[in-house]
């Protein structure tokens, strides 16, 4: 792969944010780092779509928890939103113009189409964590957004005494 991988630009949703509660602005940086997401980070964040089966459980324990805080929070409209925003952000990553070099390495423009949706769990993940960063533990933060800060670079909170709390 070329170090000069195209970015996907995408144009914003039509449905307004609802209120998430303290972690407006880490909102809107996630959602404008999602929209110049490269190729590559895609791909990254596909690989971790499909975890062992003890990671799967504890992923879905934590997915519900996230859930419930936010529904305890009045937040529940925000994930559903959250939800929104990603699928349409992964329908267009998925159905943008291709990197020759994606295609080649993978085989097909199905393949790459393919990967690209598998990104968007992680995606999602990452988002709600985002949305109840206040109200979750480190742990299940991390558990959440842990590919995302990967792919992006950033140490996750327990590692990064900065960031850390919950």
């Amino acid at each position: 792969m070329t170090e000069s991988l195209r970015r996907l630009t995408l144009r914003p949703m039509n449905k307004p944010q609802p209120d998430v509660g303290p972690n407006g602005s880490q909102v809107d940086r996630f959602v404008e780092a999602v929209d110049r997401l490269t190729d590559a980070q895609v791909l990254e964040l596909a690989g971790w779509a499909n975890p062992d089966a003890e990671s799967q459980r504890v992923l879905e324990s934590v997915r519900r928890i996230a859930a419930d805080k936010a529904e305890q929070a009045g937040r529940a409209d925000a994930v559903g939103w959250a939800r929104d925003l990603i699928a349409e952000r992964a329908t267009r990553m998925a159905d943008s113009p291709f990197d020759s070099d994606l295609v080649w390495a993978s085989g097909t423009i199905h393949a790459v189409a393919a990967e690209r949706r598998e990104a968007f769990p992680v995606l999602l993940d990452a988002l709600v964590a985002v949305i109840t960063r206040d109200l979750l533990t480190s742990d299940e933060f991390e558990t959440l957004a842990g590919p995302w800060l990967d792919a992006q670079g950033v140490p996750p909170p327990s590692r990064n005494p900065d960031r850390s709390g919950g």
